[in-house]
C-alpha cells in the first residue's frame, strides 16, 4: 500500500505540474524566457522533473543554487509521501515550513559554495553537481538536527 501511495503521489504531482505549465505558458508573452518558469513549476511539484529542468539552465552560481533548493524542497510529491508515512505525527504545514526553510538555506549555501569554488563549465555536469548538492544537503541536515532537534518520532 505504501509503495502504491508513493507512486500515486508522483503521478499526481507530475500531472499537476504539467497542467500548471500548460496554463502558465499559454498566458505568457512570446518573448518571455520560459526556462525559469518550467524549472520553478517542475521543482515545486516533483524533484526529478525540477532538477532535470534546472540542469538545462546555463551554468551559473544562481543555477547551482536553484538545483540545491529544488533538491532540498523535494517537491509536493515528497511532502505528501512524508505525510502519508508519518500519519498524524507531523502536520503538512510543519513539513512545508521545514522544507521551505531547508530550500532557502540550500540555495544560499549552494550559491555561496559555487561562488567560492569558482568552477564555471558551460553545461552542468550531473556527476559534479550531485556530489556538491549531496555535500551541501548533508551540512543542512546536520545543522537542522543540531539546532532544531525536537523529540524523536518514537516518543
Amino acid at each position: 500500500t505504501t509503495t502504491v501511495n508513493i507512486c500515486g503521489f508522483m503521478i499526481v504531482a507530475f500531472v499537476l505540474a504539467e497542467c500548471c505549465l500548460i496554463s502558465l505558458l499559454k498566458i505568457m508573452p512570446y518573448q518571455t524566457n520560459t526556462n525559469f518558469i518550467v524549472t520553478f513549476v517542475n521543482g515545486m511539484f516533483e524533484i526529478s522533473a525540477g532538477v532535470t529542468a534546472a540542469a538545462n539552465l546555463r551554468y551559473s552560481s544562481y543555477a547551482f543554487g536553484i538545483i540545491c533548493a529544488i533538491v532540498s524542497w523535494s517537491g509536493l510529491s515528497v511532502i505528501m509521501q512524508i505525510k502519508s508515512i508519518a500519519g498524524n505525527i507531523i502536520s503538512v504545514k510543519d513539513i512545508i515550513f521545514a522544507k521551505a526553510v531547508q530550500a532557502v538555506m540550500a540555495f544560499a549555501l549552494g550559491y555561496m559554495y559555487d561562488k567560492l569554488c569558482n568552477y564555471k563549465p558551460e553545461i552542468i555536469s550531473t556527476e559534479n553537481t550531485m556530489i556538491k548538492v549531496s555535500l551541501i544537503l548533508s551540512v543542512i541536515i546536520f545543522s537542522y538536527y543540531i539546532f532544531f532537534k525536537k523529540k524523536k518520532l518514537s516518543d
